[in-house]
């Protein structure tokens, strides 16, 4: 799904921008520097995501460079094991051991602190992100920076994806042979890029149009729908975040869809 990429080449091009925003202690600018393997985590509004930071020694310094270009020095230290503990970087020029760990929690007991504002309790190698907003989805980058005769950095992508799940409406429809079968979010999404509509395994090369009059609810129209076209519909936006809706097509003998109708026009209407 190329609209739900997070690009990691523009952190290649731009990483050198975090390095200019990082002041070590010494003032010195690393000489080396070692990528992990990008780590791409997906979570919802709310959620809190803890961490394992690269072990290295004790004297490396740890900054998180946010989204939007904040960079926080972090204070972790491999003195204590946590139970995620399994992020290794071992002889930094030459092997690096990437086994990234993560937990997600949702407690509301920490619903009020931030990782940038607050100190929480995690393991002593461990570093917090959230309770996750808006601003958060994107890309973080930690760096670990040590001083071996050379300075040396080691750095990871961390790619927070925040899907936002949306019930459609309705969540299942019912149609005849022939029918159009319409699906949109049930209300206009502020900034959205782009809209995918993802079809059942038996719809591959099914055809569809985009609706004018929804197009900030990413609609969509599939006409003339057969039996072919039965299962689990759903439309992805990506915006601010990522946003999901599923709606499930049930296609009907007409004499079943007409009592359908009469039942829904008698209870509902």
């Amino acid at each position: 799904m190329n609209t739900r990429v997070i690009k990691w080449i523009i952190f290649n091009l731009q990483f050198n921008v975090f390095g200019v925003l990082v002041k070590l202690e010494e003032q010195q600018i690393e000489e080396t520097k070692i990528e992990l393997s990008p780590l791409l985590i997906p979570c919802s509004l709310e959620d809190i995501v803890i961490i394992n930071a690269p072990i290295i020694t004790n004297n490396t310094q740890y900054y998180l460079n946010k989204p939007n270009g904040d960079v926080k020095k972090l204070n972790i230290h491999h003195t204590c094991s946590s139970s995620l503990h399994n992020i290794i970087a071992k002889n930094r020029t030459k092997e690096v051991i990437n086994a990234s760990n993560f937990k997600i929690t949702n407690e509301n007991s920490l619903n009020s602190m931030n990782v940038f504002d607050n100190e929480v309790s995690v393991a002593c190698d461990e570093f917090m992100i959230g309770p996750l907003g808006v601003e958060d989805h994107g890309n973080w980058v930690l760096s670990a920076f040590e001083k071996d005769e050379k300075w040396i950095e080691v750095f990871q992508v961390i790619s927070i994806e925040i899907v936002e799940n949306i019930l459609a409406s309705p969540p299942m429809q019912y149609h005849i042979k022939g029918d159009n079968f319409e699906l949109s979010f049930p209300y206009s999404i502020d900034n959205l890029e782009s809209c995918e509509l993802i079809k059942p395994n038996g719809s591959r090369d099914r055809y569809y149009n985009r609706t004018r009059k929804k197009c900030k609810s990413c609609g969509y129209i599939v006409p003339n729908v057969t039996e072919n076209d039965e299962g689990q519909w759903t439309i992805v936006g990506v915006g601010n975040i990522v946003y999901k809706t599923s709606s499930n097509l049930i296609i009907e003998r007409k004499h079943y869809y007409e009592f359908y109708c009469a039942f829904f026009y008698q209870t509902y209407l």
